[in-house]
C-alpha cells in the first residue's frame, strides 16, 4: 500500500497485509523508469518526526545529510549506532515486502521496468560482499574493480590508452563534465573480466556507470579500425602537445599553458629562459615547480615513501605523543610508486592547532622540507628531499580525530572512486578545516560506506585511473 502522509499510516497499519510505503516511492520509481528497493522507503512510527529513509539510488540527485544525524546517534562512549524504531508490517506468508512490491507496481505500469536494486547492506556484510563480486549487481563507479592487464586483453588496453588522449584532452581545457565521462568509461573498460570485441562486450555491466552513446560510437570506432580520429587530432596539434608539456610544470594550468603558448613559449627551455629575461612571467610556486621540473616529472618509489613515513612519525611523536600519521594516497592502495605523498596528521583539535606548526618547522630545520608551496592553517604543501634523492611533492593535513574518517576517504582516492556523488557529498560536508558544526561521527571508513548504503571498498580495490 502506498500512502501520501503519516496520517494515514495509523488508520491502515494494522488492516494491510502489505507493507506501507510513502507515496514518494511510487513517485521516484516511475521517474527513474526503475524500480526503488522498497526497503529504502519505510515509515516510522506515527509519533516520529521524520521517517528513516537510506539516500536516494540517483547520483544526480542531493542527499538530506541532516536526516543522518536525526536517524543515527551515536554514543560516544559505548560507540554503538542506535538507529529509531521502524514499524515492522506484517507481510502475506511466503512473500517478502520486496516481491509484494514489485507486483503492485507491474499491475499499475505494466510496461515500467523493474531492475532490482540490491537490499541494504549491513555492517557485517561489507567484506563478504568485497570478496564475492557477484553477490551484488555493480551500481556505482567507484565499485568498478580495476581487474584487467594490459597483456590480458590487448584490445581494452588499447581503447583504455586511445580514449585517456582524448580524456586529457578535455581536461585541459577544463570540460570537467567529458572528462568525468571518459574516466568512468575507461575504469569501465578496465574491470571488464573479457576482451572487447563489440560493443555489446561493454554494455554487458549496465547498471548505473553507462559510458554515454558518443563514448560507445569512439569504442566501436576503435574495434572495427584500430584507431580514434579524435585522439591522432589531439596528438598531431602541437599547440596541445605544448600546452600538456607546460602543465607538467607544478603550478602551471591549462589556462597559463595557453597563454604562454600564445607567447610563443612551446618547450621548457623556452619558458626558463623567458623566466631569465622576464622574472615577472611566473609566480613563486610556479618558479619553484620550473626548478624541479625534471625531479618532479618521477614518480616516487614507495620505498623513499615508506622511509618518509617513518621519518615523519617520529618528528611528530617528538612533538606531541598523542598525535599520529596516516600516509594516505596511492602509498595507502598499494601502489609501487606514487606522485606525491598524502600525509593525515590527526589527533585533537587543540593540541593539532599547536603542534602543526612546530612539525613542519622542526622538518625544515632538518633539511627535510626544501621548497613551501602553500602553507596555511590545517595544511601544508611543499618540495621534500633526502640526501642523494630526487626531491618530490609532500601534502600535509592537520585532521582532528572526529573528521579523520571522511578525510581518509577523500585523500586516499582514487579520483575516479571518489567522484560517485554521494562520496564526495558527505565527505564534502563533514571534513573541512573551517567546520562549525560537528560532522556526523563515525568510527572508521566502512560506516561512511554504511551510510550511503554502497559496500565497503577496501583501498586496494579503489585505485581505479
Amino acid at each position: 500500500m502506498v500512502v501520501a502522509d503519516t496520517a494515514m499510516l495509523s488508520k491502515y497499519a494494522h488492516l494491510c497485509e502489505v507493507p506501507v510505503r510513502p507515496a514518494r516511492w511510487l513517485t521516484e520509481s516511475v521517474r527513474d523508469h526503475r524500480l526503488k528497493s522498497p526497503d529504502l522507503y519505510r515509515f516510522c512510527t506515527p509519533s516520529a518526526e521524520t521517517c528513516l529513509r537510506a539516500p536516494p539510488s540517483s547520483s544526480k540527485r542531493r542527499y538530506n545529510y541532516s536526516e543522518f544525524r536525526v536517524e543515527v546517534n551515536y554514543d560516544l562512549k559505548s560507540q554503538s549506532a542506535k538507529r529509531r524504531k521502524v514499524v515492522d508490517y506484517s507481510l502475506s506468508s511466503g512473500s517478502t515486502a520486496s516481491d509484494q512490491s514489485d507486483s503492485i507496481v507491474k499491475n499499475l505500469f505494466p510496461v515500467l521496468k523493474i531492475s532490482r536494486p540490491p537490499s541494504t547492506v549491513r555492517h557485517s556484510e561489507a567484506v563478504e560482499t568485497v570478496s564475492s563480486p557477484s553477490a551484488r549487481p555493480r551500481r556505482w563507479a567507484c565499485e568498478i574493480r580495476p581487474t584487467m592487464s594490459d597483456t590480458d586483453f590487448p584490445m581494452n588496453a588499447k581503447i583504455c590508452e586511445l580514449l585517456g588522449v582524448v580524456q586529457e584532452a578535455y581536461a585541459l581545457k577544463k570540460d570537467h563534465f567529458r572528462t568525468l565521462g571518459y574516466q568512468r568509461a575507461i575504469a569501465k573498460i578496465r574491470s571488464l573480466p573479457h576482451e572487447v570485441l563489440t560493443i555489446d562486450d561493454v554494455r554487458s555491466l549496465g547498471g548505473e556507470t553507462s559510458i554515454g552513446s558518443r563514448i560507445e560510437r569512439k569504442i566501436t570506432e576503435i574495434i572495427t579500425t584500430g584507431r580514434l580520429l579524435q585522439a591522432e587530432t589531439v596528438l598531431n596539434n602541437s599547440e596541445n602537445v605544448a600546452v600538456k608539456t607546460l602543465c607538467d610544470v607544478w603550478g602551471i594550468g591549462p589556462v597559463k599553458a595557453m597563454g604562454l603558448v600564445a607567447e610563443g613559449i612551446t618547450s621548457i627551455e623556452q619558458l626558463r629562459a623567458a623566466v631569465r629575461k622576464n622574472d615577472s612571467l611566473l609566480d613563486l610556486n610556479q618558479k619553484i615547480g620550473l626548478k624541479h621540473y625534471e625531479d618532479l616529472l618521477h614518480r616516487i618509489p614507495r620505498e623513499q615513501v615508506a622511509e618518509l613515513e617513518y621519518y615523519v612519525r617520529r618528528i611528530v611523536k617528538r612533538v606531541d605523543s598523542s598525535i599520529d600519521i596516516k600516509v594516505a594516497g596511492s602509498y595507502l592502495r598499494g601502489k609501487k610508486s606514487c606522485g606525491d605523498v598524502d600525509i593525515l596528521v590527526y589527533g585533537s583539535s587543540q593540541k593539532l592547532k599547536k603542534a602543526f606548526p612546530e612539525i613542519t618547522k622542526r622538518m625544515k630545520k632538518d633539511g627535510v622540507l626544501t621548497d613551501d608551496l602553500v602553507h596555511g592553517a590545517g595544511k601544508y604543501f611543499g618540495i621534500f628531499k633526502f640526501p642523494g634523492r630526487r626531491h618530490g611533492r609532500i601534502d600535509l593535513f592537520a585532521v582532528p580525530h572526529e573528521q579523520y574518517p571522511y578525510a581518509l576517504l577523500t585523500y586516499t582516492g582514487s579520483a575516479v572512486f571518489n567522484s560517485h556523488q554521494g562520496l564526495q557529498k558527505v565527505c564534502r560536508t563533514n571534513y573541512s578545516r573551517t567546520r562549525v558544526e560537528p560532522p556526523i561521527r563515525v568510527r572508521d571508513e566502512k560506516e561512511i560506506f554504511l551510510l550511503l548504503d554502497i559496500p565497503y571498498v577496501p583501498p586496494s580495490a579503489r585505485s581505479i585511473s
